[in-house]
């Protein structure tokens, strides 16, 4: 069954648009109303029994509308809001009027077949409940009638066409471009999308540097209010983002969060607000859970570990190689402070407490005086290497009378002070 009975289009007013061609005087939309009372044809089209008023006027409403000079009609739009009402109301019928040379017009009566109910006015849900409705009226000289509204003009299919792809439906996905501001509190049925809610940016592809928020941001299904930050970071061709989330449960207790940008988002995870479970710059305290340092760590005294001091697999290693005359290579490795030295080389003849020709390179050089041993044809020999990289040779198969090194092999280890290599 249909909503609405055929709509009533009152005599007095077609008369009066065929008068305001002739005379140009103008047919001004003043108001509709929504009525409790169940009218009669005949009182429907009687413009005298409307304008006395015995009737009951519930709510008024605005009308609003246009002339559509393709279809020669005139679209008068109609909507009552219970946003004055402080009691539910039944509405059964809904009349427009207009004002026309000093007098008001019946021009339109719409007769629902069931009451509609338009409930009072729930301020805690802040949004009025409206029952809107479009009347169309066939005017053969639209376009030279006189009509005004509250936003009238003269429109084509095509102008209305334009008009309706630039508007927002409440029904289908639409994308919205440019900043909107709203005065009201949003609700939704559905999750919204907050990572588009600050001043229309979409932060994936943000790269303005500044703080953005977005305050107390609430889903409808959700029981907990949020506020938003993000603190976006640009250097050259590189940007930083970082989104924050305070969250405000019903219960009083409130976390923060935090995630990051870096190509993709990563996880919110939580940020302690108990200062208990915070790290402080100064103070006795004792610190539990994996922490890893993306920087370099500075400790100014003493560090003490109770457990194993472990290197990572991926750490740097450094590599020198040096020939020290008459002929001993040795190939150094650093890894952290340890240094790996291995000698080698073939032909090396020096007397006993001679000092090589050569030191060891910076980056390389013991914390502290060494003896480093390694092997010439199966024999034992021994060198000291000094805190400024000098090599001395001791003495040759447990005598001190030097003599000729033939093949030199053999490693040894030692701490190092020095700065890393270049």
């Amino acid at each position: 069954m249909e909503k609405f009975k055929p709509t009533v289009i009152s005599k007095e007013f077609i008369s009066s648009v065929t008068d305001s061609v002739q005379n140009q005087n103008a047919i001004s939309f003043a108001e509709s109303v929504a009525s409790s009372s169940s009218l009669s044809d005949d009182q429907a089209m009687n413009n005298n029994y409307q304008k006395s008023q015995s009737y009951s006027r519930d709510v008024t409403g605005i009308v609003t509308g246009y002339k559509n000079a393709d279809t020669n009609t005139i679209v008068a739009n109609v909507k009552v809001s219970n946003q004055s009402l402080s009691a539910d109301v039944n509405i059964s019928t809904i009349m427009i009027f207009a004002n026309y040379n000093g007098n008001k017009i019946l021009v339109a009566t719409s007769r629902l077949n069931e009451p509609e109910l338009l409930p009072a006015f729930d301020a805690d849900k802040g949004t009025p409940v409206t029952i809107e409705l479009a009347v169309y009226i066939q005017v053969s000289n639209v376009v030279d009638a006189k009509v005004q509204f509250n936003d009238a003009g003269l429109a084509t299919n095509s102008d209305l066409q334009h008009v309706d792809s630039m508007s927002v439906h409440n029904i289908g996905n639409e994308t919205i471009d440019g900043v909107k501001t709203f005065t009201q509190p949003i609700k939704g049925v559905a999750d919204i999308n907050v990572r588009q809610l600050w001043d229309g940016y979409d932060i994936d592809k943000l790269k303005t540097t500044g703080f953005y928020v977005g305050n107390y941001i609430k889903v409808l299904q959700s029981s907990v209010k949020e506020n938003f930050s993000l603190l976006v970071e640009n250097a050259g061709n590189s940007s930083s983002v970082k989104q924050t989330k305070v969250v405000f449960y019903q219960n009083g207790e409130i976390k923060t969060l935090v995630r990051y940008f870096t190509g993709t988002w990563s996880l919110f995870t939580e940020v302690p607000t108990d200062d208990t479970r915070l790290v402080h710059n100064s103070g006795d305290e004792a610190i539990s859970g994996l922490k890893t340092f993306n920087d370099d760590a500075v400790f100014n005294k003493n560090v003490t570990v109770t457990g194993n001091l472990r290197t990572s697999p991926g750490q740097k290693i450094y590599h020198s190689k040096v020939t020290l005359q008459p002929n001993l290579d040795i190939d150094l490795y650093r890894i952290g402070n340890i240094i790996l030295a291995r000698f080698g080389g073939r032909g090396v003849t020096i007397s006993s407490w001679t000092q090589f020709d050569g030191k060891i390179p910076l980056g390389y050089r013991p914390a502290f005086f060494t003896s480093a041993s390694f092997s010439v044809d199966a024999n034992i020999h021994t060198v000291n290497v000094w805190e400024d990289g000098g090599v001395y040779n001791r003495f040759r198969d447990g005598n001190d009378s030097g003599g000729v090194y033939h093949d030199a092999d053999g490693s040894s280890i030692w701490f190092t002070k020095d700065d890393y290599p270049e």
